[in-house]
């Protein structure tokens, strides 16, 4: 879903939405975001996979532009300059050898920001992780989904707690957390 800050400071809110083309296949414009005066594009971000979520923002590179906050499939989560499109940081970095599944890792939903927990002054990120795609909708054996507690400022996980039922956590559970 389209998300609306004003990223040009200009006074008009410009849009920000996540993309991708079919799953498991990279994008050069995974994130968009477009001039709300004329609905020319900003800037593009590149991903190894959809970015479905929902973006969120906050300044951490303290320049005065809503910084953005977006995640998706394949363990996708960033941090992305919002005056220029830059990455500021990626959950699973571009070329990292870590497999994400490997580490039970699959969707990042909407996060959403709770009080500084890593004392470095910004607010941090709570963020659920969960649904492998790749598991078959009746499959009794799908993977625990994740709360996650991640610094906004360099994206580093500071805490992870699986669902107490030990079952697999969706997007509804993520908007249910964007209401909260």
């Amino acid at each position: 879903s389209p998300r609306v800050v004003d990223l040009t400071g200009d006074g008009v809110k410009d849009i920000v939405l996540g993309s991708g083309r079919q799953e498991f296949t990279e994008c050069d414009s995974a994130v968009i975001a477009l001039d709300g005066v004329n609905g020319k594009l900003l800037w593009n971000v590149h991903a190894r996979d959809q970015i479905f979520g929902s973006a969120n923002f906050l300044d951490i590179n303290n320049d005065n532009t809503p910084d953005v906050f977006i995640g998706g499939r394949s363990a996708e989560f960033m941090a992305i300059n919002g005056k220029t499109g830059a990455i500021i940081w990626e959950f699973f970095p571009e070329g990292d050898t870590a497999d994400f599944r490997a580490q039970k890792m699959y969707n990042f939903y909407n996060p959403q920001f709770i009080p500084d927990q890593d004392n470095d002054g910004i607010q941090d990120i709570l963020v659920s992780n969960g649904g492998d795609v790749t598991a078959e909708p009746y499959d009794d054996n799908r993977p625990t989904g994740w709360l996650m507690i991640i610094s906004s400022k360099v994206g580093k996980l500071l805490a992870k707690a699986p669902m107490p039922d030990g079952k697999e956590m969706g997007a509804v559970f993520s908007e249910l957390l964007y209401l909260i």
